[in-house]
């Protein structure tokens, strides 16, 4: 199952953007097991770069980690070629929006790692291979085969004129019937006035009680604002854990940091990862949500405060 599992994560690699910087093949390959790792220890590193003033060192050894890496070793030992140009050419880059990006990057793709694993363990569930199709029927993931057309040395002929007038004609009437159809459809858009209200989000008036949280979160899903409202009852959980003595709340700690707190306690450590992967990608992988996905999320939270009393 792992196997599939795998190839899932490798199409989403592939699919990440590149810079265009060629890399060197080299017989170099990772375990799925170090693959993963390494990805977090990459994730750690990249954390604290958009606040460091030279975040060289933490450039260099991330760059150490994928040196010359472009496969992955499956538990039969086939291997999965992988292209990792996308994390060499924005630590080349080094400016601090390309590392912000990466270190965004590498969360969501952690995030959708083990939120998959997460969901596959609990139901038992479909195979992997199920959700790898899943993922190949994404309309974004669909790419129309181009064949270039050879371009023919035609003569010129000479065409009437009553046909040039009657083709400019034609192109008048369709770019009037063009501009009646936009005028009509923003005559309706407006006639209906329809505007999503969106709380705005500060940061750094983040609220310091999980019961703030809570009442934050519900404010915003009252205005439709799923996303805003999933990140503060991500926050809720944090802060009601705190509150319990089961973690030490710190803002500037990881989530991985966090989540560590509960080594020990296997069943809040499992439903505190989930509750942290579906925010980072909820936050970081923008993933589209609605009303059903956010009673999801908020079902979990309450069996998260449920465990804890």
């Amino acid at each position: 199952m792992r196997r599939y599992g795998l190839a899932a994560f490798v199409f989403v690699l592939v699919l990440l953007p590149t810079w265009g910087q060629t890399v060197v093949a080299q017989d170099t390959s990772l375990s799925e097991i170090q693959f993963w790792e390494r990805m977090i220890q990459t994730e750690e590193l990249l954390s604290g770069t958009d606040s460091q003033v030279d975040p060289s060192a933490a450039i260099s050894q991330v760059r150490s980690l994928w040196e010359g890496i472009d496969q992955i070793r499956l538990a039969d030992e086939t291997r999965v070629t992988v292209d990792l140009g996308w994390i060499r050419a924005a630590l080349t880059d080094g400016q601090p929006n390309s590392l912000v990006a990466l270190h965004r990057q590498i969360k969501a793709l952690i995030a959708y790692h083990d939120n998959q694993t997460y969901q596959l363990n609990e139901s038992g569930g479909d195979s992997p291979m199920t959700t790898l199709m899943d993922v190949l029927r994404d309309p974004r993931f669909q790419y129309d085969d181009i064949t270039p057309t050879p371009v023919l040395d035609i003569p010129q002929v000479r065409v009437p004129q009553s046909s040039v007038i009657s083709s400019a004609a034609q192109l008048i009437l369709l770019i009037a019937g063009i501009t009646a159809l936009i005028v009509v459809f923003v005559y309706f858009a407006r006639s209906l006035q329809v505007q999503q209200a969106v709380i705005e989000t500060d940061p750094n008036s983040d609220p310091t009680t999980a019961n703030d949280a809570h009442t934050l979160a519900t404010d915003h899903a009252e205005s439709q604002d799923y996303r805003s409202a999933i990140r503060y009852l991500y926050l809720a959980s944090l802060l009601m854990l705190d509150e319990r003595g089961k973690i030490h709340y710190d803002s500037s700690l990881t989530n991985r940091e966090h989540l560590s707190h509960l080594n020990n306690q296997p069943q809040l450590h499992d439903l505190l990862r989930w509750v942290i992967n579906a925010f980072e990608e909820v936050w970081y992988g923008y993933r589209p949500i609605d009303e059903s996905y956010y009673q999801r999320f908020r079902q979990r939270v309450d069996e998260l405060n449920r465990m804890v009393t």
